[in-house]
């Protein structure tokens, strides 16, 4: 054990720095039982292979790479697969943007809860 280490042990700061640490890794981790608007729209999709182990997934992944503006419109691509050309040959650059983002959200999903 360091000095420096043992000194925060001895002096208490260390429980402290622990707690903090805790709580930050707490409040950054999706509360049980709240899903994202991606893992709701699989639930609710009635694919054959969405199911909750898959669905955590897919939110997992895009909790990851994609924003909450951008995870809503990846929802609503679910509920609606039909908008998925008009998005994707859209000429806004926004939508391009997206385009781009949800894609390496879908290799990245691919990649892992396959």
């Amino acid at each position: 054990m360091t000095g420096t280490f043992r000194t925060a042990l001895r002096g208490g700061l260390f429980p402290i720095t622990a707690l903090a640490f805790s709580a930050l890794v707490l409040c950054a981790l999706p509360q049980a039982g709240q899903a994202g608007p991606i893992d709701n729209a699989c639930m609710s999709s009635g694919q054959r292979q969405a199911n909750a182990r898959v669905c955590s997934c897919l939110q997992a992944v895009a909790n990851q790479t994609l924003g909450r503006g951008d995870q809503k419109l990846a929802a609503k691509l679910m509920m609606k697969p039909e908008m998925i050309d008009d998005l994707r040959q859209s000429p806004s650059g926004d939508q391009r943007a997206f385009w781009s983002r949800y894609t390496i959200f879908g290799t990245a999903a691919q990649n892992s809860c396959s």
